[in-house]
């Protein structure tokens, strides 16, 4: 366990394991030979999202409007 991107980069490229990483971060150190990247799966991991909202509560309609886009932006994943 490290505390940042950096670090773990850092650790992955002097052989203290495997690290998951932005390519942005990478890309000089995988140009050069020091890191390698793993294939990406076929398909993406499945996981789920909740919504959480205070029960209860007076409506806000920032929250409101979020709540809605992500809900109706999940219909097509």
């Amino acid at each position: 366990m490290v505390p940042d991107y950096h670090t773990a980069l850092e650790a992955a490229a002097a052989g203290g394991g495997l690290a998951v990483l932005p390519e942005c971060l990478c890309r000089p150190l995988l140009h050069a030979g020091q890191l390698i990247a793993l294939p990406l799966p076929k398909r993406a991991p499945q996981f789920s999202l909740y919504l959480a909202r205070g029960k209860g509560g007076s409506s806000v309609e920032r929250v409101d409007l979020c709540c809605q886009q992500l809900t109706d932006a999940a219909r097509n994943w």
